[in-house]
């Protein structure tokens, strides 16, 4: 969740902004996929796979990937974060 609304043509599948690390190992074998969430603030990630259990009892967080281009509504790029950990 941003603290802004964002421009939903930012956020494109094809183009992932974002990368999935669990334990501070980027998921490579499965493919992150991006959509709009509910709100206009709002960004969804999807694993084309299942954690195991042991991945989802370690720490997971999102870091920007090498495209990372989120854009508000005035077409202003979202400022860098290092990483977010997700809450379970």
């Amino acid at each position: 969740t941003f603290d802004e609304a964002i421009k939903s043509s930012s956020i494109v599948d094809s183009l992932v902004d974002f990368k999935v690390f669990v334990d501070g190992v980027a998921i490579t074998e499965a493919v992150v996929s991006e959509a709009m969430g509910t709100n206009n603030n709002q960004v969804v990630l999807n694993i084309d796979r299942s954690l195991t259990a042991l991945e989802t009892s370690k720490v997971i967080t999102i870091k920007p990937g090498a495209n990372f281009e989120v854009l508000d509504l005035a077409d202003n790029a979202h400022a860098a974060f290092d990483y977010v950990t997700v809450s379970k």
